[in-house]
């Protein structure tokens, strides 16, 4: 199990370096839509960062 999860981990860290390469090839030129990029960059993790706390919390409710 313990392999399984390194394994899974390993291919998001994998995924993870991919995105941040498509975004600093695709860098937008001016201060302003770098600006964009990285609010909405921060926005989307912060949700994604939610929505797995609230299935996180929701699972844990129903292991009760």
């Amino acid at each position: 199990m313990d392999q399984l999860i390194r394994a899974s981990q390993a291919e998001k860290i994998e995924s993870l370096r991919r995105c941040i390469q498509r975004i600093e090839d695709k860098k937008p030129e001016t201060v302003d839509l770098q600006d964009i990029l990285a609010l909405n960059l921060i926005r989307a993790v912060q949700f994604c960062v939610d929505i797995g706390s609230q299935r996180t919390h929701t699972a844990s409710l129903l292991l009760r």
